[in-house]
């Protein structure tokens, strides 16, 4: 499915996942309850592990919760995990959430290019022999690599386009349901807990598996792959408040011996102990009124995406299994109803203006010319997306990102650019 450049840093990065318990403390907030209960419903919290295209797993266990009416209040995720849970965060449905993961083109999202129908003949060429582009720069009179074979700007803009519904909402406890993601500080290891501030910048963070994924920049800091200080953030969880932990571990099982055949299995089988071991102490703090549910994937890797629909059977069939426990804390059709509420789709505000953000060097009059036919029109994917890919298209950036952002009361759309070396 990828080439094989790509594939083995993906398995071995995506597999590095060994944790450090994470740090930051957040207010309980009371989560609503039915004044028609005689005593209040525990607050529930989702734990939603990282394990790459394993993680499609986490949808079948949201898709069985609705069906048993079983409300989440907070969701706490690493990797892919946050992926799935920042999604369902926003009021999407578990339906609505596979579609999404299953619509993605994987194998196109892991590439940098631009869309080929933007390049000439001879940049289609080029992109025709050479699957893995890792430009080389020079600056200071130094040559200059990249910080990952993706920068991930294809990533980029499926998250923002899936988030954009909630990209006024800066504080993740005003989302339908509170949310956490978690990252890792590439210069100190410790880890960092996003509860406020972009969504998709959140999630793409949460994911930056070290050496496939170029790291995110946040307020001066290179944050990378949640999962390198905690694989399953239960702790996390903990501190938003709730009383029951459902924990869904996707946790890859140790190979047998005889498997152990090469540098990069033997390489597998080492974080893999280390990964298995930090979750046993996630695990050791779980209390008999939580429930861990471990979907079985067999021996799926984490880079399988084309086994979406595979994954995401596991995880209902685990769900059922624990359905008994699970019913014990749903709630009537009315009340869960009422719950649902929450992610009821808003109208989007229109684009008043566009500008770049001060990071973003000399191309501010390029950049706003180029959007500026945005202006008026809603501020959606549909909208927003198309113009976003046709100015990437003419291979002049590195990167590209946008955010919606307010100038008094005015609403406008925000552009970061950083052209190639």
């Amino acid at each position: 499915m990828f080439p094989g450049r790509i594939r083995i840093a993906l398995i071995l990065s995506l597999a590095l996942l060994k944790a450090v318990p994470a740090g930051a403390q957040f207010a309980a907030e009371a989560v609503a309850t039915d004044a028609d209960q005689s005593t209040p419903r525990p607050r529930i919290g989702l734990v939603l592990s990282g394990g790459g295209a394993r993680g499609a797993a986490h949808i079948g266990i949201l898709k069985v919760l609705e069906e048993l009416h079983v409300p989440v209040d907070a969701i706490a995720g690493t990797s892919m995990g946050a992926v799935v849970g920042a999604l369902y965060a926003t009021g999407l449905s578990a339906a609505d959430v596979e579609r999404l993961i299953s619509s993605v083109d994987w194998q196109d999202a892991f590439r940098d290019g631009p869309p080929r129908a933007t390049l000439n003949f001879h940049r289609k060429q080029d992109d025709r022999e050479f699957l893995v582009r890792a430009p080389i720069g020079l600056r200071g009179g130094s040559l200059r690599f990249p910080r990952g074979l993706i920068q991930g700007q294809k990533l980029n803009e499926m998250l923002r386009a899936a988030t954009l519904t909630v990209a006024e909402t800066d504080d993740f406890d005003r989302l339908p349901i509170r949310f956490r993601a978690l990252a890792t500080d590439l210069s100190t290891g410790a880890a960092v807990v996003f509860s406020r501030g972009s969504l998709a910048t959140a999630v793409r963070a949460s994911m930056a598996a070290p050496g496939v994924f170029a790291p995110v920049e946040v307020d001066g800091r290179l944050l990378v792959d949640g999962g390198l200080v905690e694989n399953l953030p239960v702790d996390l969880a903990r501190d938003m408040g709730v009383d029951v932990i459902i924990a869904v571990d996707l946790s890859s099982p140790l190979r047998p011996g005889k498997e152990l055949d090469s540098l990069l299995s033997v390489s597998n089988q080492m974080l893999s102990i280390l990964i298995n071991r930090e979750t046993e102490r996630s695990h050791s703090t779980l209390t008999a009124r939580d429930l861990v549910i471990a979907p079985d994937l067999g021996s799926m890797s984490s880079v399988e995406f084309t086994r979406v629909r595979e994954a995401v059977d596991a995880g209902m069939v685990a769900a059922r299994r624990a359905s008994e426990r699970l019913a014990a804390w749903a709630v009537p059709e009315a009340e869960y109803t009422r719950f649902l509420a929450r992610g009821e789709p808003r109208t989007p505000p229109l684009i008043e203006f566009v500008r770049t953000a001060e990071d973003s060097g000399d191309y501010h009059k390029f950049v706003e010319a180029a959007l500026r036919p945005l202006v008026g029109l809603p501020a959606d994917a549909q909208t927003i997306a198309p113009a976003i890919r046709g100015l990437y298209g003419r291979d002049l950036f590195e990167a590209l990102d946008y955010r919606l952002v307010r100038d008094g009361e005015r609403q406008g759309l925000e552009l970061s650019a950083r052209r190639k070396s």
